[in-house]
């Protein structure tokens, strides 16, 4: 599973490249929702497709999957709001470790 979820991963970014500056947020989130969809959605394509195209479907349904969140992570303007919650957060065990 964990192949396929990098697998759509590593494509999604060498196309997002193309279109878009890509950040380590980016490359975290995707992997984090390919893994995810992934996860949710492997025992039924095991169970609804024949072996040999067991991993042709998992690609296409991670990487359509993963291109949702992302189309609805940019409508609501999420990667904003998580990056503001990762930077608090940072800052906070900033001030807790001094």
């Amino acid at each position: 599973m964990v192949v396929f979820a990098t697998a759509s991963v590593i494509l999604k970014i060498t196309i997002m490249s193309k279109k878009e500056k890509i950040t380590a947020l980016n490359v975290l989130t995707a992997w984090i929702f390919a893994l995810s969809i992934c996860i949710f959605a492997y025992p039924i394509i095991l169970d609804k497709f024949s072996p040999p195209y067991v991993a042709a479907v998992t690609g296409v349904v991670v990487l359509s999957g993963e291109n949702i969140v992302s189309y609805v992570m940019y409508r609501f303007k999420v990667g904003v709001i998580l990056a503001w919650v990762v930077n608090a957060v940072f800052e906070k065990a900033k001030t807790l470790l001094k």
